[in-house]
């Protein structure tokens, strides 16, 4: 599976008897989507040997909407576009145009940059009413320019159990306790190097919808552990902004001390 990290590579522009190929550049953004994603579009150069920046951009997108972007580049040598984006439905199509006006398509491939950030918890005793274990939701102020068009999934739930468990993901509605920045007292993760913040003192959900569910085995007298991918398992879930996915598990017989880890990939 690749989410949307869109790059060109870098394109040879370099003069050729007088001219260049291109002159300007065309970059169109399009979300065919039904849903609003955000996208974080990067342009770079080089000239004499030194790689600069020519562009750096952070927008929403709606759905069913375009951006378009156009960059003079006449006295780039050679150069490259990169594009960041949270949904699979955010595309971009990329034209050359010469000093004649004439209009190349240049070559779009996309190149998934990927990290798994994960939390840990097990401070808590488990029984048959539904508890929220871990939550995670998109951090509101970033740190790198990059991170704004972070693509957020859902990836992995591990739960060691000696009891049969239940689990659900639970995707908004209004959760309890606090979300932090990492890194986190089990979780050594640095904090610009994630899109995450992270609520591992929560206990319930109010409302939201639940986009994936299932239960796991336990053994008496030992811990058994319940692995789960998620994205295996066909949940392409991008989180969307200001809205928060909740790990709830619930005990299927009687109470048990189980260990929980929660792990989202991060795409940007």
């Amino acid at each position: 599976m690749s989410m949307p990290v869109y790059t060109t590579g870098f394109i040879d522009n370099v003069l050729v008897s007088g001219s260049r190929r291109f002159v300007q550049l065309m970059i169109i953004i399009s979300n065919s989507g039904l849903a609003t994603g955000t996208t974080y579009l990067e342009g770079y150069y080089i000239m004499a040997g030194v790689n600069q920046q020519f562009a750096a951009a952070g927008n929403e997108l709606p759905p069913q909407t375009n951006q378009v972007y156009m960059y003079p580049i006449s006295s780039m040598d050679y150069f490259r576009v990169e594009l960041t984006a949270s949904l699979f439905q955010v595309e971009a199509t990329i034209f050359g145009i010469s000093a004649g006006g004439v209009y190349t398509p240049l070559p779009v491939k996309q190149e998934p940059i990927r990290r798994i950030t994960s939390e840990y918890r097990d401070d808590f005793t488990l029984s048959s009413a539904d508890f929220a274990v871990l939550s995670f939701r998109r951090r509101p102020a970033i740190v790198l320019p990059e991170q704004y068009g972070a693509a957020l999934l859902p990836q992995a739930v591990e739960i060691l159990a000696t009891r049969p468990v239940r689990y659900q993901l639970v995707l908004g509605g209004t959760v309890n306790g606090t979300y932090v920045n990492y890194p986190t007292p089990n979780t050594n993760t640095l904090n610009a190097s994630t899109a995450l913040q992270v609520n591992y003192t929560c206990s319930t959900v109010t409302g939201g919808s639940v986009v994936f569910s299932g239960q796991g085995t336990g053994l008496s007298g030992a811990h058994l552990n319940t692995a789960v991918n998620l994205i295996e398992n066909q949940l392409k879930l991008p989180l969307p902004h200001n809205t928060a996915v909740t790990l709830v598990i619930s005990s299927l017989t009687a109470s048990d001390n189980i260990g929980v880890t929660f792990r989202m990939e991060e795409q940007w």
